[in-house]
């Protein structure tokens, strides 16, 4: 997605050509784990929001798992500076596609954070991403896809 924005337009429904290509985001194992517990997580427990009920956020799950982001993203845990979440679609790519369109998001920060489109975000080289499902919850479907340096 980040090496060729521009393929994507179509299916996003929104010209992506203008935006500068970025390296390729490789899966990360960590990443992935706690993309999976945070998706699982907001199924199961029936929320949708970047802070569990406990005021958790991925910034502090990933400096617990020891993911080595910068130490000072470490000292507030209700910061989320490597999360975007989508609720209530089927598939990872439709959420990914809603996530980049960013419908009514000024500025469209899931944009700028799946795309690499700031200093901070282009830094980022690895990826995890789940989807977790269940029927007796408010969206039934919870995306999770996290970047991270």
């Amino acid at each position: 997605m980040r090496a060729h924005p521009e393929m994507y337009s179509d299916s996003v429904g929104l010209d992506l050509q203008k935006f500068e290509a970025t390296h390729p985001l490789a899966p990360d194992p960590i990443l992935m784990q706690v993309a999976e517990e945070r998706a699982s997580d907001m199924a199961r427990r029936n929320y949708f929001s970047h802070t569990s009920p406990e005021g958790r956020t991925v910034n502090s799950i990933l400096c617990q798992k020891g993911y080595p982001i910068p130490k000072e993203y470490c000292q507030y845990k209700t910061l989320n500076n490597f999360e975007s979440i989508c609720a209530g679609s089927e598939s990872g790519i439709e959420c990914i596609n809603i996530l980049l369109k960013d419908e009514g998001v000024d500025p469209p920060g899931h944009r700028i954070h799946l795309l690499g489109l700031n200093d901070f975000y282009r830094t980022h080289k690895k990826v995890g991403a789940a989807l977790a499902y269940r029927k007796d919850s408010d969206f039934e479907y919870y995306f999770v896809i996290i970047t991270a340096p």
